[in-house]
C-alpha cells in the first residue's frame, strides 16, 4: 500500500506536466494572457473565431459588412464575420422592419450607438437593442405593467430616466446599471418628457407648466411662465426648447428659460433642435421651422398627403426627417422643402425618431413597430 501510494504521488505531477504540454499545443496565444483553441484564430481582444471568418474582417470596423459565405452576407462583430439576420446591424441598407418582442405601442426611442438603443412604450414596455436583436429589459424591481412609458433619456452607461403616465410617485423612473430601478421623489408630478445635455443637467417638463432640473440635492424648479409643456429637446446646456400641445413653449438661452407662443391651428406633438436648427411637428400636416425668433411653416411637395398627422421630428448631417401616421416618413435636405419618403414604411403610426447619423436611424410606433435605416 505504501508503494502504491508512492507511485500515485509520483504520477500526478508527471500527468500534469504531460497534460500541460497538451493544453499548450491545443491553443493559440493571443497575448495579454488570452488563449484561443488551436483550430480558431485571435480576433478582437478577448474573442476567437474561425480563421476564414476572422480574415474577412481584417481591417474592418464593428458592424462593417462582410461575405459570410459566397452566397450569403454577414457583418463584423468582435473581429469575426457572422451571418446576417433580419435585425443585425450592417446587414442591408435603406428602411427595414425589425422584430421587437412586443405588440405594445412604442412612444419613444433613444439611440446611443449602433448597438445600444432603448425604446419605451405602453404597459411598462422597456426594450434594448444590442446590434443583433431587441429584448426586454429586466429591472429590479420590475417596471410596473399598469403604466405607459412615454419618454426616455440618459447620459449613457446604463444610467437613464423614463417618464411614465403615472401622475404620482411612479412618474419619474431612474434606471442605473441598466437594471436597477428607483423612483424619483418630485415636488410636483404629471410630467410628460425628459431630456438632458449631460449627466449633470437633466430636465423634465409637464402640462402644469413645470420645468425641473436635476441637481445633486434633488429636482430644482425652474420658472417657465406657467405654460403647459409636453416635449423637450436641445443640443447643449445653452440651447433647448420645450413645447406644449396648444402652442406654448419655452426656450433655454444660457441659464434662463424664456416663455413664448407658437402660432398654430393644430395640436403640437414634438420638438427637435440642433445648434443651428429647430423644428416643431403637429397634427394636420403641421411642421414649423424656427427662423430667427419666428416659427415658419415649411413647404411640402405634392407627395405629402394633406391632413397628415406628424408626431416626431429629428435631423443629422443636414438631413431632416419627420414621422407620422400610416408609416409616413418625410425628408428634407435643406430644412425648407419636404417630400415623402416613398413607399411608406409599414402602416403603423410612427411616434418617435432618433439616431446617431443619417445612416443609423430608428423609428418606433404603434403595435410595436420598429424600423431602422442603415447602410450595409
Amino acid at each position: 500500500m505504501r508503494f502504491s501510494a508512492m507511485l500515485a504521488r509520483i504520477a500526478l505531477p508527471v500527468t500534469a506536466a504531460v497534460c500541460g504540454g497538451c493544453f499548450q499545443s491545443r491553443t493559440v496565444d493571443c497575448g495579454d494572457g488570452f488563449l484561443c483553441p488551436a483550430e480558431q484564430a485571435c480576433a478582437a481582444p478577448g474573442h476567437c473565431g474561425e480563421p476564414a471568418q476572422v480574415e474577412k474582417c481584417d481591417g474592418k470596423q464593428l458592424w462593417d459588412s462582410c461575405d459570410f459565405t459566397d452566397t450569403s452576407a454577414g457583418s463584423c462583430r468582435f473581429g469575426v464575420c457572422e451571418a446576417c439576420t433580419p435585425d443585425r446591424q450592417g446587414c442591408g441598407g435603406g428602411w427595414r422592419g425589425m422584430s421587437p418582442p412586443t405588440t405594445q405601442q412604442l412612444n419613444d426611442v433613444w439611440v446611443i450607438a449602433r448597438d445600444d438603443v432603448y425604446a419605451v412604450g405602453n404597459a411598462g414596455t422597456l426594450l434594448h437593442y444590442d446590434g443583433t436583436a431587441w429584448s426586454a429589459v429586466i429591472t429590479e424591481p420590475a417596471v410596473p405593467s399598469d403604466i405607459d412609458l412615454q419618454s426616455i433619456w440618459g447620459a449613457g452607461g446604463g444610467d437613464f430616466y423614463v417618464i411614465s403616465s403615472d401622475a404620482g410617485e411612479r412618474n419619474v423612473l431612474h434606471i442605473t446599471d441598466r437594471t436597477t430601478l428607483t423612483t424619483e421623489t418630485m415636488p410636483s408630478y404629471g410630467l410628460k418628457a425628459v431630456w438632458g445635455s449631460g449627466p449633470d443637467e437633466v430636465y423634465v417638463v409637464g402640462l402644469g407648466g413645470t420645468i425641473r432640473r436635476r441637481v445633486s440635492a434633488g429636482w430644482l424648479e425652474v420658472s417657465s411662465g406657467g405654460l403647459p409643456l409636453a416635449k423637450i429637446h436641445g443640443s447643449s446646456s445653452t440651447r433647448a426648447f420645450a413645447i406644449g400641445p396648444s402652442g406654448s413653449y419655452a426656450r433655454l438661452d444660457g441659464t434662463a428659460w424664456t416663455p413664448g407662443t407658437i402660432t398654430a391651428s393644430a395640436i403640437l406633438t414634438d420638438v427637435w433642435a440642433s445648434d443651428t436648427e429647430a423644428f416643431v411637428t403637429g397634427e394636420d400636416r403641421t411642421l414649423l421651422r424656427l427662423a430667427g425668433t419666428a416659427w415658419q411653416p415649411v413647404t411640402f411637395n405634392a407627395t405629402v398627403p394633406i391632413g397628415l398627422d406628424l408626431y416626431a421630428v429629428w435631423g443629422a448631417d443636414g438631413w431632416f426627417y419627420a414621422a407620422g401616421d400610416a408609416g409616413k416618413i418625410l425628408l428634407s435636405m435643406n430644412g425648407t422643402d419636404w417630400s415623402d419618403e416613398s413607399p411608406p414604411i409599414g402602416t403603423s403610426a410612427l411616434r418617435a425618431i432618433d439616431g446617431t447619423s443619417r445612416t443609423n436611424i430608428f423609428v418606433v410606433g404603434a403595435a410595436g413597430a420598429i424600423w431602422h435605416y442603415g447602410q450595409p
